[in-house]
């Protein structure tokens, strides 16, 4: 038995299923599914997943999307089912995930429908086993998303580096989380969908010849189709495979043809199946099923979704600092290539060929790339000009999750630098450690750590477990966020207070609340200690905040875009006139002007104001006063109260009681 063991594990085919390609599918596979049925999270899906789920549920059960009968069976948390002039209750959550649940669901529900019966089968689908075994695509979508980051950067550099990479990423990213614990969300199904787009891109314009043909350019406009069906921006990715056919055309390929009809065709049946959708559940085309106050294209902030703590790109997924490096070779560097050994020199100096990665050319190189950086642009555009940009309750920078096989792309090219200056064994065993440390951090923090925390520190997320805690606990103290450090430097010369300021200035914000645009944020106190930290100008005592000289700023975040009114608690011991203008100095005229009368007792006044109050994103107020009087300011308070008119859906409108 023993010896039929041994040489079955020496044999060729099963050397084979143990190749590099095959470990960096199936090490996230097996850690996704085991972290995914631990964490249970799926027995009873969170609200957007649960929403989401309800398309493919109301579609293999009622075979429609009415969802008269999901609501009524198992429940409505948001009362968002409002029923439009159609007849059918909302649903503003994504119809995409259905397409990788729908097939599945409908094995699950004949096998229920056998054992258990109709009824059974449809209770079940609300929650429980059912949800959980459905639900079971998240985890492959991740570690298929995994693999093909591999495969697309297996084509530009060496199987170490490629490898090593998309492990990396596999554990250091959101994209954990999203395939474990809330792998009911849609992203990381649409992450899958641009895996596939910038792995048949690469391929197109390398040597590979399965790539050149009809089934190829198939895929991408499938792939398209079900990408936009997650979001309407989905169609900015139809930048990747465009660069590609760019690089067809110049070549004059026979697969031009098919690859722009491709594109076109998958991008306008995305466009059409949603906008059909719409029509269906709406009675129209024209409408944000979010609301029509949901997006400000106008009043983008980049730099807070790139920048923040809460849903922070960089914050939660420091390691892609090494795209940004990757993004200029891949630009500007020339790609490493295997050297071929000289005549005569030792074996030991040529690389093996398992090293020498597919030919992909720079200037192809680089047609791509700006491809892939064109969606990615576009992408942090629209992310950051909805309201709420941070992602609020959510694990890391959500919207920015599909970004993972581009960074995953870029970053190996840094990597591969590495590679070709670090000796073998030490490479390897550096990389396996340091993967394996970063595994055994992000296991516990990904289904532990209340990631709902707005003021998550360097300790709690990349310390949680790790032996480098103390470490990250003194970086806390002492030299602040180590991934926000260009931030923080711009904080402190665009407004000269101290870098520490900038995390107590983005993670407060002035708020509404999404589904029925109620206040979320208590006034601004100067009691406070984070507005000490955001604020010079200032003497602070017990009683509020003493201005010190006839100018004061402060700095604070808004994720609302606009003011009507603005209120300041204050007092004083003899007339004095307060005027509020919004920074930088003289950039804006005074919104605010009001004369204050002197009082024992702080008071507030509340005075109507003009569109240059304030915007969203991070915020300069400027107080000014003139002469001796002793002004102490307590709290201030921005606020509308000219909401804009509700969109007709349920996330517009009050709940029912």
């Amino acid at each position: 038995m023993g010896h039929a063991l041994r040489r079955w594990l020496l044999d060729v085919r099963f050397v084979r299923l143990l190749r590099l390609s095959s470990v960096v599918f199936l090490v996230p596979l097996v850690v996704y599914l085991a972290v995914y049925l631990w964490a249970g999270e799926a027995f009873q899906p969170s609200p957007d997943g649960y929403y989401s789920w309800l398309f493919a549920r109301s579609l293999v059960f009622d075979g429609d999307f009415d969802f008269t009968n999901d609501y009524a069976l198992c429940g409505d948390e948001f009362d968002i089912g409002i029923v439009h002039a159609t007849g059918r209750p909302d649903n503003p959550f994504y119809v995409g995930p259905a397409v990788f649940w729908t097939p599945w669901l409908l094995v699950l529900r004949a096998g229920w429908t056998v054992f258990l019966g109709a009824q059974a089968a449809e209770r079940a689908s609300c929650g429980g086993w059912m949800t959980v075994l459905g639900l079971l695509t998240g985890p492959l979508a991740g570690a298929l998303v995994v693999w093909l980051s591999y495969a697309t950067a297996r084509m530009v550099v060496s199987k170490r580096a490629a490898a090593a990479c998309a492990l990396l990423f596999a554990f250091t990213s959101p994209l954990f989380g999203y395939s474990t614990t809330i792998a009911q969300y849609s992203h990381v199904y649409l992450t899958l969908c641009v895996a596939v787009l910038v792995y048949v891109s690469f391929r197109a314009v390398s040597s590979q010849p399965w790539a050149r043909g009809g089934r190829a350019w198939g895929l991408v406009a499938a792939t398209l189709a079900v990408a936009v069906l997650h979001r309407l921006p989905a169609v900015l990715y139809a930048a990747i495979p465009a660069a590609a056919v760019v690089i067809l055309l110049w070549r004059r390929a026979r697969s031009r043809g098919w690859a722009a009809g491709s594109v076109v065709l998958g991008t306008a049946s995305g466009i059409g199946l949603t906008f059909g959708l719409y029509v269906y559940l709406y009675g129209s085309m024209f409408v944000t099923p979010q609301g029509s106050y949901y997006v400000h294209l106008s009043q983008p902030n980049p730099f807070l979704l790139l920048f923040g703590v809460q849903g922070g790109f960089f914050f939660w997924m420091p390691a892609a600092w090494l795209a940004v490096a990757g993004a200029v070779l891949a630009l500007v560097g020339k790609r490493p290539r295997a050297v071929d050994p000289q005549p005569g020199a030792p074996a030991a100096e040529a690389p093996p060929a398992a090293e020498v990665p597919p030919v992909l050319g720079a200037p192809e190189l680089r047609i791509v790339a700006l491809g892939c950086l064109a969606a990615a642009a576009a992408e942090v555009y629209v992310s950051s000009s909805v309201l709420d940009w941070s992602g609020r309750f959510s694990l890391g920078a959500r919207r920015l999750l599909p970004l993972t096989p581009i960074v995953v792309l870029f970053a190996a090219l840094v990597v591969e630098r590495l590679v070709r200056s670090i000796p073998r064994r030490a490479f390897d065993g550096g990389a396996a450690i340091g993967i394996g440390l970063t595994l055994i951090n992000n296991v516990p923090a990904t289904t532990r750590i209340p990631y709902r925390y707005q003021d998550l520190t360097q300790e709690q997320l990349y310390g949680a477990c790790s032996p480098f805690r103390p470490l990250w606990a003194w970086a806390d103290r002492h030299i602040g966020d180590v991934a926000l450090l260009p931030a923080q430097l711009y904080f402190r010369y665009r407004y000269g207070l101290p870098p520490a300021g900038y995390r107590a200035a983005i993670v407060r914000r002035y708020q509404k609340e999404l589904r029925n645009l109620q206040d979320q944020t208590a006034e601004f106190r100067f009691g406070n200690a984070w507005m000490r930290e955001t604020s010079t100008g200032f003497v602070y005592a017990e009683d509020g905040a003493r201005m010190t000289g006839d100018e004061a700023r402060v700095v604070f975040a808004a994720e609302w875009p606009s003011a009507t009114h603005v209120a300041v608690l204050a007092k004083t011991n003899e007339p004095v006139e307060l005027r509020i203008e919004r920074g930088p100095a003289g950039a804006h005229p005074p919104f605010f002007t009001a004369t204050l009368a002197p009082t024992r007792e702080p008071v507030w006044i509340e005075l109507p104001v003009s569109g240059a109050a304030l915007r969203s994103g991070l915020n300069e107020w400027i107080f000014r006063k003139q002469g001796t009087a002793d002004l102490v300011l307590v709290a201030i308070k921005p606020d509308d109260h000219a909401l804009p008119k509700p969109a007709g859906n349920a996330s517009t409108q009050p709940r029912r009681n």
